[in-house]
């Protein structure tokens, strides 16, 4: 009853917005106009005022509207959802994470979406793996994506005779010639926390295994690829800083920006850091994709805007939805982080790619951070999608339950420190590791 009450709606919106068009104007600009709350979480302050600019322009386009947009750091955007939804409240549009867009998508409190893709060019106008499909219907689409590449310091490199590394024994080579004087030859998150687990399923992926299988079997107990992988990332920690065992996110960034490494996995953002604090390096850095041993893949993600199904003014959404994913509204907010916030559709990338910045000064870098839809791995929406006997990846089409559950008890991140500090056998941690993983999924069942 609920499914079918959503899908009247969807209808009922779906043939306003098609009969007019996504109109400027409309009988409702007479009358009050009606709210569309906005819950965002991207708050540095030019963020702030791109989103600021598209709400100034998107009210004088559709004067029957009044978008109030909430500005929330994404720990406390999840909370807030949490609790508007444990409460009963309603929201409109907001930007939950993948773990949560998609169990949100599974329980029928998402409004689909499918209009505003047919608006900007359908499904073949968006770059592969970044629409969020649920039952044969989009339930969010990502205002900007990306994926963890590897930077490195071509100067270094070169002074050296290397070649930036494109597999495993290439990289730890590297890394190893280039540790000395003051240079150590990768940072590289061993903490436990989020970033140490994300980045060992990488590994995993790169060695042509994971986690869970597409049937939701944890498979890291016995898994010869997954102990290659753990042991490659131990070994690649030789050459990292003192204090890695503690490190995160920003850790990785400020070790690469600060000149003190010669290679660093991680998303785009280091390209605009650069820029902004250590201009020096500028000409001394390149980037190039993921070294592997038996898959190439990345991350590719999607920061997410979904549409709650009870918002109070499902048409004002959707119109609101769509005027942030046109070319020259959302190359507003991904200019403000060039690289980190990359484009979703093909029209946003030749925005961006026109739009002077240091994306346009550095084409050899803008093609490494936009070409991993070619290859990457959307594991959000796509459950068990490493095909370990191809060694491909797979589109599943099986939405993802587990990912907020693996980076809350971080068992894989504990799995690096069991063997780097701990000096743990590299099996018995993944043992331990699978252990955890289970218990996790039996109490979140």
């Amino acid at each position: 009853m609920r499914k079918a009450f959503f899908m009247l709606i969807v209808s009922l919106v779906g043939i306003a917005l098609v009969t007019a068009g996504f109109p400027s104007h409309s009988v409702l600009a007479q009358g009050p106009k009606q709210e569309v709350r906005f819950l965002i979480q991207e708050t540095d302050p030019p963020s702030v005022d791109a989103y600021l600019s598209m709400e100034q322009e998107f009210e004088a386009q559709y004067p029957q509207y009044d978008i109030v947009i909430e500005f929330t750091n994404p720990d406390s955007g999840i909370i807030k959802i949490a609790n508007v939804l444990a409460a009963g409240g309603v929201l409109d549009v907001f930007q939950p994470n993948i773990g949560m867009a998609v169990t949100m998508a599974g329980n029928g409190q998402l409004l689909p979406v499918d209009d505003v893709v047919e608006s900007l060019g359908g499904e073949e106008a968006f770059l592969p793996n970044t629409l969020l499909e649920y039952d044969g219907q989009t339930m969010c689409i990502p205002y900007a994506g990306g994926g963890i590449i590897l930077w490195y310091r071509t100067d270094l490199f070169e002074e050296a005779g290397l070649e930036p590394p494109t597999t495993w024994d290439e990289w730890l080579a590297a890394a190893e010639a280039l540790t000395g004087n003051g240079i150590y030859g990768v940072a590289l998150p061993a903490g436990e926390n989020q970033l140490t687990s994300l980045m060992l399923q990488l590994f995993l992926w790169l060695n042509g295994t994971q986690t869970i299988t597409k049937d939701g079997v944890p498979q890291l107990a016995g898994n010869e690829r997954a102990a290659e992988a753990l042991e490659f990332y131990t070994d690649l920690l030789e050459f990292a800083p003192p204090g890695a065992t503690s490190y995160s996110f920003g850790d990785i960034i400020d070790g690469f920006t600060s000149g003190r490494v010669a290679t660093a996995p991680y998303w785009g953002r280091v390209l605009s850091r650069i820029y902004s604090d250590a201009p020096d390096l500028m000409g001394k850095i390149g980037a190039v994709p993921m070294p592997m041993n038996r898959l190439q893949t990345t991350y590719v993600e999607g920061s997410m805007n979904c549409i709650y199904a009870e918002t109070r003014s499902p048409e004002g959404a959707l119109a609101w939805m769509e005027f942030m994913n046109r070319p020259e509204q959302a190359v507003k907010l991904q200019l403000t982080v060039p690289g980190h916030l990359t484009p979703m559709t093909y029209a946003q990338v030749e925005a961006l790619q026109n739009a002077e910045g240091p994306l346009k000064e550095n084409p050899e870098i803008a093609n490494t951070l936009l070409g991993i839809h070619d290859y990457g791995y959307n594991v959000g929406q796509n459950l068990g999608g490493i095909n370990e006997e191809t060694l491909t990846v797979e589109t599943t089409g099986i939405p993802n339950p587990y990912l907020t559950l693996l980076y809350t008890v971080n068992a894989e991140a504990r799995a690096v420190q069991n063997v780097v500090i701990g000096g743990m056998d590299v099996a018995e941690a993944l043992e331990q590791a699978q252990a955890e993983i289970e218990e996790a999924i039996a109490t979140a069942n």
